[in-house]
């Protein structure tokens, strides 16, 4: 019974890490795409900067020290690691282990 249910729960956490990478993957090649002055059929409001987590911990040690943002980091990076480091002080490492991109390739490489 417990073996079923770790197969049903190693599902469902590849399912959540396969789906958030690719959000994030749509939104960096949206971006990238507009870039290159390509007009796309819906509006992409933000671009990898404005939700990477490491980007918050960056802003965050600029606004504290110099009080001004990281020019190219949106200030949704705050909002991230805030969701991020709640998250996991109240239910562990669900970011690492369901969400993190990079922790997903990782996992996928290992």
């Amino acid at each position: 019974m417990a073996s079923i249910m770790k197969k049903k729960n190693d599902l469902v956490r590849r399912a959540f890490q396969i789906s958030f990478y690719l959000f994030v993957l749509a939104v960096v090649m949206s971006h990238w795409i507009e870039s290159k002055g390509i007009v796309l059929p819906w509006n992409v409001l933000c671009n990898f900067h404005a939700i990477c987590p490491f980007g918050a911990v960056e802003t965050a040690g600029r606004l504290i020290f110099s009080g001004k943002f990281i020019p190219k980091i949106h200030e949704s990076n705050l909002w991230v690691f805030l969701g991020i480091a709640l998250s996991t002080a109240v239910m562990g490492p669900l970011f690492c282990s369901y969400l993190c991109p990079l922790g997903s390739v990782q996992e996928w490489i290992g």
